[in-house]
């Protein structure tokens, strides 16, 4: 696209209460936001309610879609840039997959069903993306994103995310387990109080680790409780914890009907306005932040930008990738991990995957979910010895690493699961169940870290300068040594057979001695 072209492009979400379409137009550098429509849906209350679709509610979610295309057209949307997605509910729903095929053969385009981790990254990474210009260097954030079925929670400094947390509690799903105390409403809110207590437990000590003055909110529905708890906060993008405070103690002992009748909002935020408030107030509290900012991002944000700038939005993709690989190590870090180990394997798992770049024909993808491997290839030593690589393995399949798929998680975990020399082998039920090409990616990145992890065996860092090259006989890596590394040259030797088994090429280390 020329610089003068103006481009518009369209993502439909398909939410728990709403399917939302947002049409945006790039002009030059700038996105500006030309329509949002809204075609209410009863999703999120039949698949928490029933654990699937109804027919109705499919019939409805059809027509809506059928309206959006109409108007996207309309607002000159060319079909390839017009995207479709879905989340928590149409996600957990039982008869999911079905209705979303029948979307797809009505759009005309795939439905997108969005993982948990994969819509919380989708936000986060916007956000960040736009707070870059106004947050000063070295403070620590909290963004919070409540959506219906989960909260999902993030500490970032310098841009790049450090921690994260996942609490399978949304505010529908909260109200919903709810409803059925509405005729006590004035014990209602104690039992939620005691209930997020136990969801939350351990998160005030994990947060306040990170020091974070500052909450950032995301997602839109903070601006309209700034609103309510404040009138005129929804243009500033802040309001008072105080005042969010006093709206909580205006409404806590009310139903949603006696909610909705007072504050004058649809009977959807009513029910879902108590514990919202809750869980951001409690959120406000580990940070003792006075002012709570938020953020109007969504999914179909993020997704815009990376439609309207994908050349800039792969950069920033690279920034936020950081955050992955950071999050493991805060994790194994928590978990007694040998840091000064898992940085020096790093270092030289990357070297490796650099060098055989054209022997492995991997992505940047297929690096990272290495390096998130090695972060936490050891984490679970401390817990069990004996076998700690399939400790290690679940520990990591459990740490919610935000802005990776499941099918990632599970590659990574596998690369955990063999670092210490075993092979990859179909009797492991994880591994047979990828494709023969999965399988054969999955054991290229296996023999390179398990070359990588030998180099330090003893967990001494002996072996410095370490440098690899393709020769005639295959790969040779050469080294100094600071101290005798007999224990690395045999375990070396050991796991260059499995590299050669799967490579094809001979693998060798030499040393010299040094300092």
């Amino acid at each position: 696209m020329k610089k003068n072209d103006v481009c518009q492009a369209a993502v439909i979400d398909i939410g728990s209460n709403l399917m939302r379409m947002t049409v945006a137009q790039q002009s030059g550098q700038t996105i500006t936001e030309l329509d949002t429509l809204e075609y209410p849906v009863e999703l999120g209350h039949d698949t928490f309610t029933r654990g699937a679709v109804s027919s109705k509610t499919a019939q409805e979610l059809v027509r809506g879609l059928q309206g959006f295309q109409v108007a996207s057209a309309q607002l000159g949307v060319a079909p390839g840039n017009l995207r479709m997605i879905a989340t928590t509910a149409l996600r957990e729903a039982e008869n999911g997959a079905y209705v979303a095929d029948r979307l797809a053969l009505c759009a005309g385009l795939p439905v997108e069903v969005l993982e948990d981790g994969q819509e919380k990254a989708y936000i986060f990474a916007e956000t960040l993306r736009r707070l870059q210009s106004v947050s000063a260097p070295g403070e620590a954030l909290l963004l919070a994103y409540i959506g219906t079925g989960s909260v999902g929670l993030a500490v970032a400094r310098d841009g790049v995310i450090r921690y994260v947390r996942n609490i399978r509690a949304g505010s529908l799903k909260l109200s919903q387990m709810l409803s059925e105390m509405e005729s006590r409403p004035g014990r209602m809110y104690e039992v939620l109080e005691e209930y997020l207590s136990t969801l939350f437990w351990g998160l005030p000590e994990q947060i306040a680790h990170y020091a974070p003055h500052t909450l950032v909110v995301c997602g839109r529905d903070m601006a309209e409780l700034a609103e309510l708890a404040a009138p005129g906060a929804r243009d500033s993008g802040r309001v008072e914890a105080q005042r969010l405070r006093g709206l909580y103690d205006r409404v806590k002992k009310l139903n949603p009907s006696e909610v909705q009748a007072l504050l004058g909002i649809s009977a959807e935020r009513s029910e879902m306005l108590l514990p919202s408030l809750s869980i951001y107030l409690r959120l406000a509290g580990m940070t003792h932040a006075r002012i709570v900012s938020f953020q109007g991002v969504t999914t179909a944000d993020a997704l815009l930008y990376e439609m309207l700038q994908p050349k800039a939005a792969k950069e920033w993709q690279r920034v936020f990738d950081e955050g992955i690989v950071a999050t493991a190590k805060e994790a194994a870090k928590w978990l007694e991990s040998d840091m000064n180990h898992v940085d020096y394997v790093e270092a030289q798992a990357v070297m490796l995957f650099n060098t055989l770049r054209k022997l492995h024909g991997f992505s940047r993808r297929e690096r990272l979910l290495l390096q998130t491997a090695v972060a936490m290839h050891d984490c679970g030593r401390s817990l069990n010895t004996t076998l700690h690589a399939q400790t290690s393995s679940h520990l990591l399949q459990d740490a919610a690493l935000m802005g990776l798929s499941q099918a990632e998680v599970r590659t990574a975990a596998l690369l955990v699961r063999y670092h210490d020399g075993q092979r990859p082998t179909v009797a492991d039920y994880d591994y047979a169940l990828l494709t023969p090409g999965e399988r054969v990616a999955v054991s290229k990145l296996t023999a390179i870290l398990q070359l990588a992890e030998a180099l330090d065996t003893g967990h001494q860092q002996k072996l410095c300068r370490v440098e690899a090259a393709r020769e005639e006989e295959g790969i040779v890596l050469t080294a100094q040594a600071r101290s005798n590394a007999a224990l690395e040259k045999w375990a070396f030797a050991r796991r260059a057979d499995f590299f050669r088994e799967v490579f094809g090429l001979s693998c060798k280390l030499k040393v010299r001695r040094g300092e």
